[in-house]
């Protein structure tokens, strides 16, 4: 006979501190370990779009404008 564990996790606040504190709150491990790397992925591939970015930027020639000068009147 299979065993079948369903494993969650539960807002602490709730659990630990008062029921009028907080409404109980609880997501299932996969559901919360796939959100967690959905948020991982994202920021590394954030970080690598900003490194691309900066390479990019850092790889662009040098273009001198004449510089005007501003006056008051």
């Amino acid at each position: 006979m299979a065993i079948i564990n369903h494993v969650y996790y539960a807002c602490s606040t709730y659990k630990n501190h008062s029921r009028t504190a907080c409404t109980m709150h609880s997501i299932k491990h996969n559901r919360l370990e796939s959100a967690v790397l959905f948020a991982i992925q994202y920021q590394v591939s954030t970080a690598v779009s900003y490194s691309e970015i900066v390479t990019r930027i850092n790889a662009a020639p040098l273009k001198k404008d004449n510089p005007t000068a501003l006056t008051t009147r």
